[in-house]
């Protein structure tokens, strides 16, 4: 898995990362791909770190000064793409209370406007995981990771091909590695195959992913 796979200078990275969050008093979180991949097994293998942090815009902008000054370098014509000093690539997206609110945020330089529809869930629902010793870092949970893919397939359906198989798989493979599969709650469901139990615990009612990753 991709959390077995971290290497010594992208927990490094991020260390610094949280470190510099934590004194601006802001939660960060991990989603995309290699959220995905702390809790399910996949093909396919992501080094990129998808990250957002609690901050609106303003203070957004302090907070990448000080990532400036610890040698992160913003991507030119990327504003929410970074290569940290040790050398991994973090895409990071502010999502303070005004920008959840808005349910989008734009870019200042490039006026490019990403939605954070459904990110009130994020840092509502995130699991902490152990990365290493000492090292312990939110991540989104497989329901909020699927309701993310669904938004951003549903926004863009051309260029977002990879969201529909991430959530294929999500639907495929969700708590396959455990018995809830073949508990009670499926049986009473009624499904019309077993092939669906994964589909439907992963759709149904409340439930605390914390510390159930691998």
């Amino acid at each position: 898995s991709w959390l077995s796979m971290l290497i010594r200078e992208q927990l490094d990275d991020l260390v610094q990362l949280h470190a510099v969050a934590e004194r601006f008093g802001a939660d960060v979180a991990i989603i995309g791909a290699a959220a995905l991949q702390c809790f399910l097994e996949m093909e396919r293998f992501t080094l990129d770190v998808d990250l957002v942090v609690a901050l609106d815009l303003e203070a957004f902008a302090e907070f990448a000064n000080e990532l400036t000054v610890r040698e992160w370098k913003q991507e030119p014509n990327r504003e929410h793409s970074w290569r940290a000093p040790r050398g991994s690539l973090i895409d990071l997206v502010p999502a303070g209370p005004k920008l959840r609110a808005a349910k989008q945020i734009v870019w200042p330089e490039s006026q490019f406007a990403m939605s954070l529809v459904g990110f009130d869930h994020v840092f509502t629902q995130a699991t902490p995981i152990v990365f290493a010793p000492d090292v312990q870092f939110k991540v989104a949970p497989p329901r909020v990771l699927a309701l993310l893919k669904i938004i951003s397939y549903l926004d863009e359906p051309y260029r977002r091909q990879k969201d529909l198989e991430d959530l294929q798989l999500l639907l495929r493979r969700y708590e396959a590695a455990g018995d809830r599969i073949y508990g009670d709650e499926i049986f009473t469901a009624d499904l019309e195959d077993i092939e669906f139990a994964n589909a439907y615990l992963l759709g149904g009612g409340p439930r605390d992913d914390r510390d159930r990753s691998r």
